[in-house]
């Protein structure tokens, strides 16, 4: 059987560590870009820094037990992750949405509004004056100075 492509280069000896790697070398200057991946599109790299020590141990464990690298587990954990968030966003749309046309509830801005302040206690001009006024008579004997009052107000601020 005649062999082909990379493996006859190989053969030959025109097969390159950075080919074997997955890289192609550019002329200028010998950089490196990565080949394409198996759907056709280039693979992107990812550094992940400051990672604490104990979710490492996690990750470790979790690629040992499903016979994975920590580079393919991190992989399948992220897709995982992403896939559940857009599914699960998704699903909640759409019940909502199947409510919706179920009971013919359109809601409105404004009657979104009245609902959240329907209930809540709003005082009076006159209560707010009362309040006001209350205060100020028992505080009345307090003689505080602008300069007391400043320094109060930046107490421990920075």
């Amino acid at each position: 059987m005649a062999t082909s492509g990379w493996r006859q280069r190989k053969a030959d000896g025109d097969f390159s560590k950075n080919e074997a790697k997955g890289l192609t070398n550019i002329p200028l200057g010998g950089t490196m870009i990565p080949k394409r991946n198996h759907i056709g599109g280039i693979m992107a790299t990812m550094t992940l820094k400051n990672v604490p020590e104990k979710l490492h141990e996690k990750i470790k464990m979790s690629a040992a037990v499903n016979r994975r690298s920590i580079n393919q587990e991190v992989i399948f954990l992220i897709e995982q992750a992403l896939a559940a968030n857009a599914a699960g966003t998704e699903a909640t749309l759409a019940e909502v949405r199947l409510l919706r046309e179920k009971l013919g509830i359109y809601v409105t801005e404004e009657e979104v509004t009245r609902a959240k302040n329907e209930g809540r206690y709003r005082p009076t001009n006159e209560e707010i004056m009362e309040t006001a006024k209350r205060l100020r008579e028992k505080t009345a004997h307090y003689h505080l100075t602008d300069e007391e009052l400043n320094e109060w107000k930046n107490e421990g601020r920075p």
